[in-house]
């Protein structure tokens, strides 16, 4: 889960994208597991935006072409389900290095 989550910020592109159906597709677990490996991905997600990483909304592309904006601090194991295609968010990228 991790790396499928690190594969989908490691592009170039500030928005970032999670194939949440090849996701689930791939994984076989009991109803129980799954909410596990849910709170899992919304705690890496969490992760991301409290070291700034990625901004604090992401949007929701559903399986019949349905968008939704959802705050991260909003998002619950009961909104990640087999009916969203995509989690898509934004990269914060820091134009103020310093050299």
């Amino acid at each position: 889960m991790k790396l499928r989550l690190i594969q989908s910020i490691a592009i170039k592109d500030q928005q970032k994208t999670f194939d949440l159906e090849e996701f689930f597709n791939q994984v076989s677990v009991s109803s129980s597991r799954m909410i596990q490996i849910k709170k899992k991905i919304i705690q890496l997600i969490k992760e991301l935006v409290e070291n700034k990483s990625i901004e604090p909304e992401l949007q929701i592309i559903y399986k019949n072409g349905n968008e939704k904006q959802v705050q991260i601090e909003k998002l619950t194991t009961s909104r990640i389900n087999k009916r969203i295609k995509y989690l898509k968010f934004n990269e914060i990228i820091n134009t103020n290095i310093k050299k």
